[in-house]
């Protein structure tokens, strides 16, 4: 059975209305299309709502050449009704979650973000009594983030503030040599580990909102009563 939200080559016609596009992504015998309804489009990604629709149709916009069908198709999914999937006792999540929000990042579309961030933490959360291994990234998933991401992207500082506060779980302590790791995640393991004040095993709301503003580039404000040379986070 064809995945929700993909179309075939010679239905998509079929499928499209006045009310909806087609985006065709990929290149070459790659190429995908999907139908995307218009009421999706006002408050999501940039680039789907200002692209040519013609361009959209004939695979001609070059941001959409190298996206993933299985990861576009899980966004249009969101697009119709805001749902992700969510597998809390699968580890190996935290890799599609991961792509996804590189996704978010190279569609531009701020919302779908959010939305990302808002279940990786929430599957770092739910754990156990705090204790279940699945709620920590694995050693793979953590490289991925530190080899095909820049030194700016939110999800760097995200990873290292996970596994700051459960240190003793998953990779962190199975054996995992220091010298596989990134030494990218190793710095920014050791400054989290190494920053003041308690550390609480879960990610709360408060830290959260900080690491929504430090994505869109702003000065995250100071929960009461922290001081601007104290580290709440960690």
């Amino acid at each position: 059975m064809a995945d929700e939200g993909r179309i075939s080559e010679n239905r998509a016609t079929n499928f499209r209305s006045i009310d909806s596009i087609t985006v065709t992504i990929g290149v070459g015998r790659q190429q995908e299309k999907f139908t995307v309804p218009k009421a999706c489009l006002a408050d999501t990604s940039n680039i789907l709502s200002t692209a040519n629709e013609k361009d959209l149709a004939k695979g001609k916009v070059e941001e959409l050449k190298t996206v993933s069908g299985e990861d576009f198709n899980l966004y249009v999914n969101w697009l119709r009704d805001k749902s992700l999937p969510t597998e809390t006792v699968r580890p190996s999540e935290y890799d599609l979650q991961f792509r996804l929000y590189l996704l978010s990042q190279h569609l531009r579309d701020n919302a779908f973000r959010d939305a990302v961030l808002d279940a990786i933490i929430a599957k770092f959360n739910h754990s156990f009594e705090n204790t279940h291994p699945s709620c920590v990234p694995e050693f793979g998933a953590i490289k991925w983030v530190f080899v095909e991401t820049d030194e700016n992207c939110i999800l760097r500082e995200l990873v290292a503030c996970m596994c700051a506060k459960r240190p003793g779980q998953g990779c962190m302590s199975s054996g995992v040599q220091n010298q596989d790791f990134p030494k990218a995640f190793l710095e920014a393991f050791i400054d989290s580990m190494l920053k003041p004040g308690e550390k609480s095993e879960n990610i709360s709301d408060e830290e959260a909102e900080w690491f929504k503003f430090k994505q869109d580039g702003l000065k995250p404000p100071l929960p009461n009563g922290v001081s601007k040379t104290s580290s709440f986070l960690y």
